[in-house]
């Protein structure tokens, strides 16, 4: 199974711009109206790394969360966080946990 950065074919260290741009060149390689099966997994793999919480919690946990999910406020919040890092970690891995069963996710 590839991953995000492997479907929209950039780095994992790719900026925003170079994200969208990649995006933009697949979905006119692949229009939904002809290879509607691809542009689906070019979508969701857009969705997934092109919002910067989503794509904090991916790249932690390699798991997709619920675009709602509490647990993404938390890492934005944490990166400036004056508590020890590993105890941010800790609860952070533990929620992730928590959500990646209860939604029955991949790679948790």
């Amino acid at each position: 199974m590839k991953t995000p950065y492997e479907v929209l074919e950039v780095t994992a260290h790719a900026d925003d711009e170079e994200i969208r741009r990649a995006y933009l060149d697949l979905v006119r390689r692949y229009p939904p109206e002809k290879e509607a099966e691809k542009f689906q997994q070019v979508y969701a793999a857009y969705d997934l790394i092109s919002d910067e919480r989503k794509r904090i919690a991916y790249k932690l946990f390699h798991c997709q969360l619920p675009a709602k999910a509490d647990i993404a406020e938390l890492l934005l919040e944490g990166k400036n966080s004056v508590k020890a890092q590993e105890d941010i970690y800790a609860s952070l891995r533990a929620a992730v946990k928590q959500y990646c069963t209860t939604f029955t996710l991949n790679d948790c």
